[in-house]
C-alpha cells in the first residue's frame, strides 16, 4: 500500500471512529454547549471555515456566500461522520463589511448554522470572509468517549494520533478516483456531493429568511430560483442583501 492509500484509509478510519468516541466535554470550554446523555453517540460537532478573504464574487446569482462555497467542505465531513444530511437547520448571518458595498454584492459575509441530525445530534457551523481577522479551518466532534479532530487526532478512550505520511488531499482524492477506474470499480460519490451542497444551501436559506427549515421541505417543496429573468449581455440590477423576517421562504 502506497503513502496515498495509507493516508486515505487512516483518515476514513479516523472519521468512522470519531462518530463513536467523542465525549461530553466536561474539561473543555465547550462543556456548557454539549448535548450529553451518556450514550455512545455524537452529541455536538463544531465546524468552521474561518476567514478566507474577500476575493470571491459576492453575488447571489453568479456565486454564493461562503457557507456554500467554503463551509460546504466542512459540512461534507460532518455529513460523512453522521452518515447523511441533517433533518433541519436554524441559522443567522449578515453583511458586516459595508465599506465595499455594492462592489462585493448582496450575499452575507458571515454565517452561523445549527444543523440537527437524527437522534437529536447538533452540529454547529460557522464561517466568515472578513479582512484582517483571525483564520481557522477545521472540525471537532464531541461525544461520550472522547474528542475527535477529523484531521488526525482523537483524545479520550480510544486515543489516536495520525503521524503521517501527509500529502495534498487533492492528490489523494485524484489517486483514489484514478485507481478505482483502473480497477473497473469507479467511485461514485455524486449523491454525497449533492447532499452536502444541499445542506449548505439549507443553512443559507435559513439565515436569509430567519426561519428554521427542514431538509425534506427544501428537497421536495421549495421553488426557490436565483436565476435572472433572462440571460443577456448588459447591466443587471443588484438586489440588496436579504433581511431575516422579511425575505420570503420560497
Amino acid at each position: 500500500m502506497n503513502g496515498m492509500e495509507q493516508q486515505t484509509m487512516t483518515r476514513r478510519e479516523l472519521l468512522r471512529r470519531s462518530a463513536a468516541v467523542a465525549a461530553v466535554a466536561a474539561a473543555t470550554p465547550l462543556a456548557s454547549r454539549a448535548y450529553g446523555d451518556g450514550g455512545d453517540k455524537v452529541r455536538l460537532g463544531l465546524i468552521g471555515a474561518g476567514n478566507r478573504g474577500t476575493g470571491a464574487v459576492m453575488d447571489a446569482i453568479i456565486s454564493s456566500p461562503n457557507v456554500v462555497e467554503n463551509l460546504v467542505h466542512n459540512i461534507d465531513v460532518m455529513n460523512w461522520v453522521m452518515g447523511g444530511p441533517p433533518i433541519s437547520a436554524t441559522a443567522m448571518g449578515g453583511h458586516a463589511n459595508w465599506d465595499d458595498w455594492p462592489i462585493k454584492g448582496n450575499v452575507y459575509d458571515h454565517f452561523y448554522v445549527e444543523f440537527e441530525y437524527p437522534g437529536g445530534v447538533k452540529i454547529h457551523a460557522s464561517s466568515r470572509q472578513t479582512k484582517n481577522t483571525s483564520f481557522r479551518i477545521g472540525e471537532r466532534v464531541i461525544g461520550s468517549k472522547g474528542i475527535a479532530n477529523p484531521f488526525g487526532r482523537i483524545k479520550g478512550q480510544n486515543a489516536f494520533d495520525f503521524s503521517g505520511p501527509f500529502d495534498n488531499p487533492r492528490f489523494i482524492l485524484w489517486a483514489a478516483y484514478i485507481e478505482s477506474i483502473r480497477k473497473g470499480e469507479p467511485l461514485n460519490t455524486g449523491k454525497e456531493f449533492a447532499q452536502s451542497t444541499m445542506t449548505a444551501i439549507l443553512g443559507r436559506m435559513s439565515a436569509y429568511t430567519g426561519r428554521a427549515i427542514n431538509y425534506s421541505w427544501v428537497m421536495n417543496a421549495s421553488n426557490l430560483d436565483l436565476a435572472p429573468p433572462k440571460y443577456e449581455f448588459g447591466p443587471l440590477a443588484l438586489d440588496p442583501p436579504a433581511v431575516p423576517g422579511r425575505a420570503p421562504l420560497i
